[in-house]
């Protein structure tokens, strides 16, 4: 039986997204978690997880010159729409930074000089914690994120909750609107929208807002409004976003020096007047 998946996202980095799913992933019961933010990989930080297992990944793929093939034509450079390709004397030369992995230079090659090969990606983790077993990513320096790779780290904490007979899967998503979050939000029952109470907060909000009315798998969305209380303001454009939308808010947290200095020392502080029976409740699981 597939787990209900929770996914936690923000419209914008720095939200607070983190900080509330480490809190979830304290109140929530039988679950495996799983840090979808590959880019920024930080929730292994606050939950310490021991590592049981690594994988490396090759996800995508970029081009490469067979130099004893090349006659330096340089039909490959001319067609690279990222000038990924150089002429250096009379053979081609790929600068793999650039590299996309369109294959285009493969195609308009006469003589058969490139093939597009793997490329190391990065690396997938599992590791067991005190709050459930924990999965997360990490790319490689340079390489860009995907939804591939999102979709890849979330099928192997799928098949382990399966396996496991999980009941949950919570999920710290990537922040912004692009692909990864996509992949983040397939499969998802629950999401749980955290906006932080600032203008930019507001307007990254309302995108997301309407990014997520177009998974029809998604029964609930539920909305948690962090940094409370620092502008009134603020606050109020927030809950009329959420109200608007017809989002139920379960929690609104106040600016606290107390979670960022369990942050400083790789804690989780949880607030008092948040607890299981209030997530279980909020989220209908009971």
């Amino acid at each position: 039986m597939l787990p209900k998946e929770i996914v936690v996202l923000s419209g914008k980095g720095g939200a607070g997204k983190t900080t509330v799913t480490s809190i979830l992933s304290h109140l929530l019961p039988d679950k495996v978690i799983c840090d979808c933010d590959v880019e920024g990989a930080n929730l292994h930080l606050l939950l310490h997880p021991e590592i049981l297992w690594s994988r490396r990944l090759s996800l995508g793929r970029i081009a490469s010159v067979r130099q004893e093939i090349c006659v330096g034509c340089g039909e490959c450079a001319r067609h690279c729409r990222f000038s990924a390709i150089r002429m250096k004397g009379r053979k081609a030369e790929v600068m793999g930074e650039k590299c996309e992995g369109c294959g285009v230079c493969d195609l308009v090659c006469p003589v058969g000089a490139i093939e597009m090969v793997q490329e190391e990606t990065g690396w997938i983790y599992r590791g067991g914690s005190e709050w459930g077993e924990f999965f997360y990513a990490e790319l490689e320096p340079g390489k860009g994120n995907s939804g591939r790779l999102v979709s890849e780290l979330k099928q192997q904490a799928r098949s382990y909750a399966v396996s496991a007979g999980v009941r949950f899967m919570l999920v710290d998503g990537p922040p912004g609107l692009g692909c990864p979050v996509i992949s983040a939000l397939s499969g998802a029952e629950i999401v749980v929208l955290v906006q932080e109470a600032t203008p930019s907060g507001y307007a990254d909000m309302e995108r997301l807002i309407m990014l997520t009315e177009r998974f029809p798998n998604i029964r609930l969305r539920v909305g948690i409004i962090n940094k409370w209380g620092i502008d009134e303001s603020a606050d109020r454009d927030c809950e009329g976003l959420f109200v608007r939308h017809n989002i139920p808010i379960i929690a609104k947290i106040e600016f606290d020096e107390k979670i960022v200095q369990s942050q400083l020392e790789g804690k989780v502080w949880v607030p008092e007047y948040l607890n299981e029976d209030w997530l279980i409740s909020s989220l209908g699981l009971d």
